[in-house]
């Protein structure tokens, strides 16, 4: 069997002119050179930028000048791994790093409680979006019907158990009419 195979993701960034861009810091085998208060403060930097970049995406989402295919990071996993060399946006270091409970953890909750609702929001499918509720209408509509259905069978029933019991004969439809008026 096997796991399932994710597709191939095909988001995108957009470079062009407007493209917020920081200056270039050491990273990858060059950070570790540094002084564990320097690489501190390159990791501190490093969730910064990414935190501003998750800003500027927003802003320009929602003036429209950002596609639906954009990439921006949906879940900590993309953050921490999210690198853009021409940008200068760095990976985070090790998984540790992005740990709720880590030396960094203000960061990953301003990424979790605030960036990432902002930035589903702006790129939110809104076609997606009224499709589900499409459906979700549908189904409350096949259900109210079921449910009518039932309640006419229920009449119809009590209908003919007054029928039984008195003789005397109930239209069913002049009741259902005298009920609506």
């Amino acid at each position: 069997m096997g796991r399932k195979k994710k597709g191939e993701d095909r988001r995108t960034t957009t470079i062009d002119a407007s493209t917020l861009r920081f200056p270039a810091l050491p990273h990858g085998l060059e950070k570790n050179r540094l002084s564990d208060s320097e690489r501190e403060a390159l990791t501190i930097d490093a969730f910064t930028r990414k935190l501003q970049f998750c800003d500027y995406l927003v802003n320009r989402r929602r003036r429209g000048e950002l596609p639906d295919d954009e990439f921006w990071p949906r879940n900590i996993s993309e953050f921490h791994g999210w690198e853009n060399l021409e940008l200068g946006i760095y990976k985070l270091g090790t998984k540790s790093n992005v740990s709720p409970s880590g030396r960094y953890a203000t960061y990953v909750d301003i990424y979790k409680n605030d960036k990432r609702g902002k930035l589903e929001r702006a790129f939110r499918d809104e076609r997606a979006v009224s499709r589900e509720e499409n459906g979700a209408l549908k189904k409350a509509n096949v259900a109210l019907a079921q449910q009518n259905a039932l309640l006419v069978h229920r009449i119809q029933m009590l209908c003919d158990d007054l029928f039984l019991a008195t003789g005397r004969r109930v239209n069913l439809v002049e009741l259902l009419d005298v009920g609506r008026r």
